[in-house]
């Protein structure tokens, strides 16, 4: 095997005004919610960010395990597939050929008054090379262009060489537009954005699919830190953005809370849903605390998944042994879930979690009187010194907590909005 990496990427700013004014932090992609320009001052009511960025790869592999014996159903799209050679680190299916994506952000701001800015970001992306290798390898494609968000101008294929399973395409339009406070206060968005704050054990926003240029990304499953990199390649992106209107309001310090309707991409035929409204307070030397609550509704063609509480269910034998198989539809989901971080001295500290869902769909095996209950729970004590930190951590949680599944863009990619890691293949 061999793989080449190369990655750049560059930023600049302007405004009306010659006063020197602080640049856009440089991102090693620029996909989807990129950061916004500063606010503008009172001698500059225009301000213009932009932003750039390009990552090549080039891999190449010799062997038996070019020609998987389940590559066909994994690009037909199951996810039911584990035959797929995938890369041990990453789960991103081993291919030969190389791809490239590019995009370029605009992103002006405009000073309504001197408390608000109206802002914006308009895209241009391409996406090159051969479909697997650009949708897999390499920084986040351009949002219009990337499968993991829905969009198909990249098919799944194993190719063999270097001219197999040709893309070219590119995109552009409005990424997303918002209406800010200058000190950052409030903030108005619709389009692609990040999730601002949150309970991890409620909703988790999906972890990007594709392995970036930094390739040694932390993983959430991981366990301390992580290998060490060029800061050329620190990547400031490890998540797939959501799309639809997001308020964020900090009505005193330390205090933040968050809005959530989006429209969660998924596969030809199927819709998903997902509102929440969050709380968080900071309290430094005191107890701090957050909550949540969200809803997820489904709907649209059945799922395939690999969990046997759906319909059909059934148990198929494969190379790797039994692996379960069903099919779920019109799911609908309520979490909920509070937090406390309790301050015990200048280096001891505890936290406690406490979760509640609520599932239903429709066809399950087993029939449903209403919705599934589930918890979840979680206390740590934690002491820290200049020399080492200690945790001690316990957890409960229920088999019925939180079990909505998602395609996630497309079908490989299933997500459990709560707590599952969605590589590839669940």
């Amino acid at each position: 095997m061999t793989a080449m990496f190369i990655a750049a990427a560059s930023t600049c700013a302007f405004a009306d005004d010659p006063a020197p004014a602080p640049s856009a932090s440089p991102q090693s992609t620029a996909a989807a919610a990129p950061p916004q320009p500063a606010a503008a001052s009172q001698h500059s009511r225009l301000r213009i960010a932009l932003a750039s960025s390009v990552s090549y790869v080039n891999q190449q592999f010799v062997g038996p395990g070019t020609l998987p014996p389940e590559a066909g159903a994994f690009a037909a799209g199951q996810p039911i597939a584990p035959g797929t050679p995938y890369d041990m680190w990453t789960s991103s299916p081993n291919v030969n050929g190389y791809g490239v994506n590019h995009s370029l952000l605009l992103m002006p701001a405009y000073a309504l008054s001197p408390q608000y800015d109206l802002r914006a970001t308009l895209g241009y992306g391409s996406i090159s090379g051969n479909a697997n290798v650009a949708a897999y390898w390499g920084d986040q494609a351009y949002a219009a262009l990337n499968p993991h968000l829905g969009f198909h101008a990249a098919a799944i294929a194993f190719p063999t060489g270097n001219h197999g399973d040709p893309i070219a395409s590119t995109a552009g339009g409005v990424v997303s537009f918002a209406l800010a406070r200058h000190d950052g206060r409030f903030v108005a968005r619709a389009g692609w954005f990040d999730v601002s704050q949150g309970e991890s054990f409620v909703v988790n926003q999906p972890a990007q699919t594709n392995t970036p240029m930094l390739f040694t990304e932390p993983l959430p499953e991981g366990i301390g830190d992580a290998p060490e990199t060029l800061p050329l390649l620190v990547n400031a992106r490890t998540r797939l953005p959501l799309r639809g209107l997001d308020i964020v309001a900090k009505p005193r310090e330390g205090t933040g809370i968050e809005l959530i309707d989006a429209e969660l991409p998924e596969p030809p035929g199927t819709h998903a849903r997902l509102q929440s409204v969050s709380l968080d307070v900071a309290r430094p030397g005191r107890v701090s605390f957050g909550a949540q609550l969200a809803r997820v509704v489904t709907g649209g063609a059945p799922i395939g998944t690999s969990v046997l509480f759906g319909s059909d269910a059934t148990v198929m034998p494969t190379d790797q042994g039994p692996l379960p198989t069903s099919s779920l539809r019109a799911q609908k989901m309520t979490v909920g879930g509070v937090r406390a971080d309790l301050p015990i001295d200048a280096h001891a500290s505890a936290q406690v979690r406490l979760g509640m869902s609520c599932y239903a769909a429709e066809g399950t095996g087993r029939a449903q009187r209403g919705c599934a209950g589930g918890r979840y729970a979680s206390a740590r004590l934690q002491r820290t010194t200049d020399a080492f930190s200690i945790a001690l951590d316990a957890m409960h949680m229920d088999a019925t907590y939180a079990p909505a599944i998602l395609p996630y863009g497309m079908p490989e990619n299933l997500w459990g909005p709560a707590y599952a890691w969605p590589g590839t293949w669940i």
